[in-house]
């Protein structure tokens, strides 16, 4: 699964930045004319938005998946062995998003440390 997601997530990237309304900026809720090959962001044999996405598919393979070990820990150290009972069987809903809430926040800090 993890070779999986490093291998799509910049294929799919690749594959998205070639939609010119997910790319080009938008006017009263229409799409502005734009090459995507103009900006920086998506020109090149391999575009920096392909390479940031690769980095971020790369981080949810190796380390998000971590993410279910260090929820297990905290729940250990504070002598629980459910978070919740929203799900009975499962630990909690923090067992079973604890992955989503790493990647989002490493998703964040990645946008607004590196890409911005």
């Amino acid at each position: 699964g993890g070779l999986v997601t490093i291998l799509l997530g910049p294929a799919y990237g690749y594959f998205l930045q070639q939609l010119p309304y997910l790319t080009c900026p938008t006017e009263n809720l229409s799409i502005t004319n734009c090459d995507p090959e103009d900006s920086a962001t998506f020109a090149g044999d391999i575009p920096a938005f392909v390479m940031h996405c690769f980095i971020i598919s790369l981080f949810a393979s190796t380390i998000g998946p971590v993410a279910g070990f260090f929820c297990s820990g905290f729940k250990r150290a504070c002598n629980k062995k459910n978070f919740g009972s929203l799900i009975p069987g499962h630990g909690g809903v923090l067992d079973r998003c604890d992955c989503m809430f790493l990647m989002a926040s490493f998703t964040y800090m990645y946008l607004e440390n590196i890409v911005f």
